[in-house]
């Protein structure tokens, strides 16, 4: 009985509806998980996914800044808040979180490649070059990097690392 009524269990409970393409139960349960614990985060953060799955962007944004009102170092809060920006091409705001997300985390490889393609997509080689490096320097096996960074530095004028870095891709 305890069990049911801890929002952790509702929250785990919304996530395997969520991944049933379940997204009303979903709701439901993390609905649930927040009126038994309205600081539970993590269920701030799987209904605001829900919300922008569903295009109510102006509800997936409240629950993802919510859920950073809880906790500011949620990494995954700022990457989601990014995404959500991202798509709006509200390029600045998605900067912000992608820059926060990697302040708090250097060291992650998923972060690190999004901010290089966000300012890969922005044009902004120069500063695409550094963040591919970086998240190449802990993940050199994955070739998404290598062809993001072949792409900025063909853009920037620099063939022949271009080249290299495709080659490595």
């Amino acid at each position: 009985e305890g069990l049911l009524r801890s929002p952790e269990f509702r929250r785990n409970l919304g996530q395997a509806f969520w991944a049933k393409e379940m997204p009303e139960d979903a709701l439901r349960q993390f609905d649930e998980a927040l009126r038994l614990d309205p600081r539970h985060a993590g269920s701030l953060v799987q209904r605001g996914r829900i919300h922008a799955r569903m295009n109510a962007v102006l509800k997936a944004e409240a629950d993802f800044k919510a859920a950073l009102r809880l906790d500011p170092r949620l990494v995954e809060t700022h990457d989601a808040l990014a995404q959500l920006y991202w798509a709006q091409k509200m390029w600045d705001l998605a900067e912000e979180h992608l820059r926060q997300g990697v302040a708090v985390q250097p060291k992650d490889v998923q972060h690190l490649a999004r901010l290089a393609d966000l300012y890969l997509e922005r044009k902004r080689f120069g500063e695409a070059i550094p963040q591919y490096r970086a998240a190449i320097a802990l993940a050199p096996q994955f070739p998404r990097l290598w062809t993001g960074l072949g792409m900025a530095y063909l853009e920037a004028g620099r063939p022949g690392e271009a080249l290299e870095a495709l080659r490595q891709a």
